[in-house]
């Protein structure tokens, strides 16, 4: 079981005290978290990354909002915090504690190695467009199915007007290319929409580092075809290269597996008239029967690090 040092991951959790210049750079912070965790527009993809703590002791788990291993700190923040938990093959679900509205989102002391999953879920949370950046969101997000409604609708010159919730899922420790995936890398992490590791395949015998990894996207704990998966990718020296592809007909996508971090994102989108009990919980922030809301839509990451054949322990997970 993981400790629980700081405060539950629940509603009763401890608040840090505020003195001096402490007290202003959690207050900036918290101000710029709440900013940007507002809009959802590409540039604000909102990722969990799972980082040893420089002294040794333990996992710190960031939360971070903007492009792709350039994004801002998050905090933890009580507003639009709905869980953050640890899976592992033993134990199963552990909530990871943290401090609210302190970056990082979490902290794991005491961890064994063993691979684990760790996914964040925010709250449903409102949030409005104007018409050009609505339809520009939903363009760059792949969401034709959404753009395609709202011009049969005659549409495109409203507003956009959804609720929309976020789950970041972040895998450690590293895999290595020539290892099998450990068993927490496909499970259930508890979002309606997923992306869930299912085969890594090796560099070939012709030599090089880079492999395949197949993955799923699923909605609802069903595969879902069509939707735009964003796949970017960090060498260990630095390089950045960003690639996009669509989940087939069974939900599952095939991209380049080489050294180095990797990050994914993909965004559903539904009409709230046509969504029957997802999001029960809607109603803390604005009910999904509200006709002031047009569409719900779900953001998904995952984050996980590779390293090349034969450096890394094989997952016992």
């Amino acid at each position: 079981m993981l400790s629980r040092p700081h405060e539950s991951s629940g509603s009763e959790a401890r608040r840090p005290r505020r003195s001096g210049t402490r007290s202003a750079a959690t207050f900036l912070l918290l101000c710029s978290g709440l900013a940007l965790l507002a809009p959802p527009v590409a540039a604000h993809e909102l990722y969990l990354l799972a980082k040893p703590r420089p002294a040794g002791d333990g996992l710190l788990l960031e939360l971070r909002i903007g492009h792709a291993f350039e994004g801002e700190p998050v905090p933890r923040l009580p507003d639009s915090f709905e869980s953050l938990d640890a899976i592992d093959a033993a134990t199963g679900r552990t909530p990871v504690d943290g401090v609210w509205q302190v970056h990082p989102a979490g902290f794991v002391p005491g961890w064994d190695g063993e691979p684990r999953l760790f996914v964040y879920r925010s709250r449903p949370i409102p949030h409005r467009l104007g018409a050009e950046r609505f339809n520009a969101y939903l363009a760059e997000e792949g969401l034709d199915a959404v753009l395609a409604q709202r011009r049969r609708d005659a549409q495109l010159e409203a507003p956009g007007r959804e609720l929309y919730s976020r789950c970041s899922r972040a895998l450690s420790p590293a895999l290595a290319l020539d290892r099998p995936l450990p068993t927490v890398a496909s499970v259930d992490g508890g979002c309606s929409l997923e992306l869930r590791l299912l085969e890594l395949e090796g560099p070939d015998a012709g030599g090089g580092l880079a492999g395949r990894l197949a993955l799923e996207v699923r909605f609802e704990d069903q595969p879902v075809a069509g939707l735009l998966v964003r796949h970017t990718s960090r060498t260990f020296g630095g390089a950045i290269e960003t690639t996009t592809s669509r989940s087939g007909a069974d939900g599952r996508v095939r991209i380049a597996a080489a050294p180095g971090e990797h990050l994914l994102n993909v965004v559903h989108a539904i009409a709230l008239d046509a969504e029957a009990d997802a999001d029960a919980d809607a109603n803390a922030n604005a009910d999904r029967d509200d006709p002031d809301f047009d569409w719900r839509s779900y953001w998904t990451s995952l984050s996980f690090e590779l390293l090349p054949p034969s450096s890394a322990p094989s997952p016992s997970g």
